[in-house]
């Protein structure tokens, strides 16, 4: 009876905080794709996808975007909220506007969106494609300018990237943003690849905007390619890229203590 009793309880406390959530996220009532597209509430239905694929290296909970999107229309359960933080930390001594930059690893392209509305001109790309569909569909919206592409981020892929956003007088990216994917790039690749893409990557970048993306569940990945703190990963880079600069922006406190770099040549 007693058991009974217990398993009642759970799923009342269950249902109350599910019906809690959906009285403030409202979103997560969407359950249907609406005929008006792009809106808020395609948006939202899309916003319900997400976590359904399981993605490496993001979150694996349903209808959870891995970080804020900065448009005050939307309010969506994350799981950072550190978006605004994130972007003042790699702006100190640098200029986004008029620039041409790539998000690598872009998840629902916050930071994306974020330095579009800094005057800079983005791509992101992202591999998870629920992730991909929410971003592109703010973006149909909202209307930016941001551009997003569906893809694995590798030496393969850099062509077709380079062909989709550099900056045309240059053909290069004017900086890149790599927050928090390092260490999934690097679980998909063997050690030489990986350090044949940062090459490649740093022949195609002027300035790398990157953090150490230690600690977590991407840590055996980092160690295959000998990286276990900050000091490693800003060493590795510097190793096996043209650039020749590097400046620490801060540290990521809530992530792991992960150390943020400005790379450059």
């Amino acid at each position: 009876m007693f058991s009974s009793l217990g398993r009642v309880a759970k799923l009342a406390a269950k249902w109350v905080r599910e019906k809690g959530l959906e009285l403030r996220y409202p979103y997560l009532r969407v359950l249907s794709m609406p005929e008006d597209r792009p809106s808020i509430r395609s948006i939202y239905f899309l916003a319900n996808q997400l976590g359904r694929s399981s993605p490496v290296g993001l979150t694996h909970r349903p209808r959870v975007a891995y970080h804020e999107l900065p448009f005050q229309e939307l309010e969506l359960i994350t799981s950072r909220d550190d978006l605004a933080e994130r972007i003042a930390r790699i702006s100190r001594g640098f200029e986004f506007g008029g620039k041409f930059g790539l998000d690598i690893g872009s998840a629902v392209g916050g930071m994306s969106f974020a330095l579009q509305q800094e005057g800079a001109q983005m791509l992101g790309v992202e591999r998870d494609r629920p992730s991909l569909d929410l971003a592109q569909e703010c973006e149909a919206y909202f209307q930016t300018g941001a551009v997003f592409s569906h893809s694995q981020f590798s030496v393969a892929s850099l062509p077709e990237l380079l062909d989709i956003g550099a900056n045309p007088l240059t053909n290069r990216f004017d900086f890149a943003i790599w927050m928090s994917s390092f260490n999934w790039v690097a679980n998909d690749l063997e050690p030489e690849e990986m350090a044949e893409l940062v090459s490649k990557l740093s022949s195609s970048v002027d300035v790398l905007f990157a953090d150490s993306a230690i600690g977590g569940k991407g840590s055996l990945a980092m160690q295959k390619i000998g990286i276990g703190s900050n000091d490693d990963f800003c060493k590795y880079v510097m190793n096996n890229s043209e650039y020749t600069k590097v400046v620490a922006l801060g540290t990521d406190t809530g992530w792991y203590q992960r150390q943020v770099f400005r790379f450059e040549k």
